[in-house]
């Protein structure tokens, strides 16, 4: 439900291209997660995250709430959104 949306959402914004290879993050250097939580929404991406990790890419996440993915980052940052 989320991979449509997210990909009409890129064609609106940006165009059209190809859409995003997730096994591709395995070859990312760094990864910044904003307001996601892929340890409980997308676990299959994960693996890649983790690849990426165990070859040294930096995994950034910035999130409000302290989730189990923010706990793996290397770098955390606890933001909230102020009306």
């Amino acid at each position: 439900m989320c991979w449509g949306a997210g990909l009409d959402a890129v064609h609106v914004g940006a165009g059209d291209f190809p859409p995003p290879d997730p096994a591709a993050m395995r070859h990312a250097n760094l990864i910044v997660l904003w307001g996601a939580n892929p340890v409980y929404t997308a676990i299959h991406q994960m693996i890649y995250i983790q690849q990426a990790q165990s070859r040294g890419a930096k995994v950034v996440v910035i999130d409000p709430v302290i989730t189990p993915t923010a706990s793996q980052a290397d770098v955390y940052l606890q933001m909230a959104l102020w009306l």
